[in-house]
């Protein structure tokens, strides 16, 4: 029986691996139990993730802000608990943790508003090749670029030059990550488009994030966008990307996920033309 236990464990770890740890937040307004809008519509996403087995859940924590007695504040953070927990389907029958922490803080945020959240610890589950031999790569077929969308923001992009302000793009990150959606994916290939038939075109990638400092996140950002736009034929030497950390937010104070969402951004700034 052991053997059998121990070679399906052998057998799930060749197929399957896990990635480092990641934290998904669930924001909340002031004395409220359900998520806000934006962060209801992050749930969604997040849950059919978890039910196509893409992430493995670790533990679940909930918090609320400094106002209101210790006794308010347990009760609140252990309905905001359970409202993720059962969107999840990991209630009372489930064998992972959650706990209702409320004013107990694991560490620091920059402001109380931050404490009114949800966090889900997860990792990827990312599929691992259980081929022995290395793949020949001289007679592999070569990959070629996606074509590139041909519905575009030109206007919007030449209106950003003609002021001298930078384009925002319109992409997304999944919090705590450089993940993109497909939407914004599209949004890049509009912008390489863009940058195809403007062939003197320079550009600087900006990354940006919210929540407070962290200046490796926002790198990583805009070295996500660079990287796409290489992919899709723009020469590297005509982009160059830098991180911002939150030196630049559009939105101050962020009293809300929408808020945190928009200073969560990619921008790019021309260089030259």
């Amino acid at each position: 029986m052991k053997q059998l236990i121990l070679h399906s464990l052998v057998l799930f770890i060749c197929v399957f691996g896990y990635s480092q740890t990641t934290i998904k937040s669930f924001y909340f307004d002031r004395n409220q139990s359900v998520p806000t809008i934006y962060s209801q519509n992050q749930l969604i996403l997040f849950k059919e993730k978890f039910e196509k087995n893409e992430i493995s859940i670790l533990k679940v924590y909930a918090y609320t802000d400094s106002i209101g007695s210790t006794r308010y504040n347990d009760s609140l953070a252990k309905k905001r608990l359970e409202f993720i927990s059962h969107q999840l389907s990991i209630g009372n029958n489930s064998a992972i943790p959650k706990v209702a922490q409320g004013l107990n803080r694991i560490y620091d945020a920059q402001s109380y508003l931050n404490w009114r959240r949800v966090d889900v610890y997860y990792e990827n589950i990312i599929p691992v090749s259980t081929q022995s031999n290395p793949i020949d790569t001289s007679t592999s077929p070569k990959i070629e670029p996606e074509p590139i969308a041909r519905d575009t923001n030109h206007h919007k992009i030449l209106a950003s030059l003609d002021n001298a302000t930078p384009y925002i793009l319109n992409v997304e990150f999944f919090e705590g990550t450089a993940n993109l959606d497909e939407k914004s994916l599209k949004e890049i290939h509009n912008l390489a488009n863009f940058l195809v038939k403007n062939s003197g075109a320079h550009i600087l990638i900006r990354g940006h994030v919210c929540c407070g400092k962290n200046m490796r996140m926002s790198k990583k950002r805009a070295k996500r966008v660079y990287k796409e736009l290489i992919k899709l034929g723009i020469e590297k030497s005509r982009l160059d990307f830098i991180g911002m950390s939150n030196k630049e937010p559009l939105v101050t104070p962020e009293l809300n996920d929408s808020d945190r969402q928009r200073n969560r951004r990619v921008d790019i700034k021309f260089t030259g033309m």
